[in-house]
This record gives C-alpha cells, structure tokens and sequence, in this order.
C-alpha cells in the first residue's frame, strides 16, 4: 500500500513539474515574440518606394547627361555642312528621349502616391513624436510638388531628405544599425547629387558637413558589428572608403567622389544585408 502511495506521489510529481516547465517555456516564447519589436510592413513599404525611385530617378539622370555629352562632342567635331543634320538628328533623339522621360515621371509620380498611402498606414498604427510627423510630412509634401515638376536632380535631393528622416523611425524597434545605415546611406547620396551642381561654396560646405556627419555614426556601426569576423573586415573598408571621399570632397574632384560614393553605398547594402 505504502509503496502504491509512493508511486503515485511520484507520478504526481513528474506530471506537475512538465506542466511547470510547459508554461514557462511559453512564457519565453512571449517574452521572445514582444522582444523581437519588427518594423512594421508599412514602414518597409516606404522604404521599398523611395529605393524605387531614386534607383529610376538616378537612371533616368544618367541617360539624359550622356546624351547631352554625345550631343557637345559631334557638334564639336562636325564641320559647318553636317552640323544642321546632326542638329536633326539630336534633336529626334531629345524628343525620344523626353518621351521616355514622360513615361518614367508617370511611374515615379505613382510611387510618390504610393508613399503617401504607406506612410498614412505607419502614421495611424504607430506612436510618433508630433514634431517627427511635422518634418516627415513636409518633406513628403515637398516631394509631392518637386516631382510633379519633374525637376531630377531636385527631386532626387529633396526624395533623399525624405529618406534621412524615415531612418529614425527604424530605431524605435530592433532596427538600431538598419537607422545608422540608412543615414550614411543618405549622407552619401546627397554629397554625390551635390557634386552633380555647380560648384558653389554653400555646396561644399554642405558635402563637408555630410562627411562630418557620417564619420560620426561610423564607431557605431562598428561597435554593432565588433563581433563578427567577417563584418568587421567590412566596416574597415567601408571606413576606408569614406576616408577617401573625404579626400576627393576636399579636392572637388567629381568623378572620384561618383566612384567613392558608389563604393560606400555597396558596402552598406553588405552590412545591411548581414543584419
């Protein structure tokens, strides 16, 4: 009889503590789901529009200084009796070429919409600072009559600061590094439009200050990463590589600032991608 109480307190026992170890390990997977503090889709949803059109915004720049190029080196070459021809000839291909461009304002006016209505969505769901609100909307309003004017090199700038602002709201979840990322990512970009201007004291002032400002963040990139082997190697060249386009920013020297910038872009899109 003794031995029957014996082992049914065991059992007892035994089914008490997996109920026990049942519930707290459902407490743990809770706690890790709240931990976890992803942004919302919302928020990637704006970021994905703003890739979008600056990746289009840029391409469509490109195109439109290669044929100004190719248009300044044949009339520069073409003697007095070709030149009306060749002046023809240019001229059709600007207006195929601002055709195109038509089309493209179309699909990046479409984004710029889009942006409204994800950044509506992220605005009404989540708790934001009213004076963070204030200065996104702004440069979201801007944006909006920027690009409905189809200027590109202004739109690119102004899409840009649009960017800048939307990296700090990544750091309200566990997306510190994606914020310092985005903002040397936007620093960059907007030292590369700036050189696409002319040459003004305001403007290299202002690329300065951006380099000031990304080699402020970087020891907090790197203290992100201090961990990992390969990452850090990483860090180091991306380090390297804004060490140089602070030389080249100094010097104004355009194509090496394009190279540069371009570089630190890749390694952040790798650090990124890491995370």
């Amino acid at each position: 009889m003794k031995v029957k109480r014996v082992l049914l307190c065991l059992i007892i026992s035994l089914v008490l503590i997996q109920l026990v170890g049942c519930s707290g390990k459902q407490e743990e997977k809770q706690e890790s789901k709240v931990n976890e503090n992803y942004p919302p889709n919302s928020l990637i949803d704006i970021s994905m529009s703003v890739e979008k059109i600056i990746t289009k915004l840029e391409k469509d720049y490109e195109k439109v200084q290669e044929e100004k190029k190719k248009a300044e080196n044949k009339s520069s070459e073409n003697d007095k009796s070709t030149k009306k021809q060749e002046s023809n000839n240019n001229e059709k291909k600007m207006k195929k070429l601002e055709d195109a461009l038509t089309k493209s304002w179309k699909k990046v006016n479409e984004e710029v919409k889009s942006l409204h209505q994800s950044w509506n969505s992220y605005e009404s769901k989540e708790m934001i600072d009213k004076q963070k609100i204030n200065s996104i909307e702004k440069e979201l309003n801007d944006l909006t009559e920027i690009s409905n004017d189809e200027k590109l090199l202004a739109t690119l700038l102004k899409i840009n600061q649009f960017n800048l602002e939307i990296a700090d709201l990544y750091s309200n979840y566990n997306s510190k590094i994606k914020t310092l990322l985005k903002k040397v990512e936007a620093y960059t970009r907007d030292i590369m439009y700036l050189s696409f201007l002319i040459d003004t004291k305001e403007n290299t002032s202002k690329q300065v200050e951006d380099i000031d400002k990304i080699k402020e963040i970087l020891p907090q990139i790197e203290f992100n990463f201090e961990n990992d082997k390969k990452m850090k190697n990483k860090v180091k060249e991306l380090n390297k590589a804004v060490e140089d386009l602070e030389q080249a920013v100094k010097k104004q020297i355009k194509e090496v600032i394009k190279v540069k910038g371009e570089l630190i872009l890749k390694k952040v899109k790798e650090l990124e991608e890491s995370k």
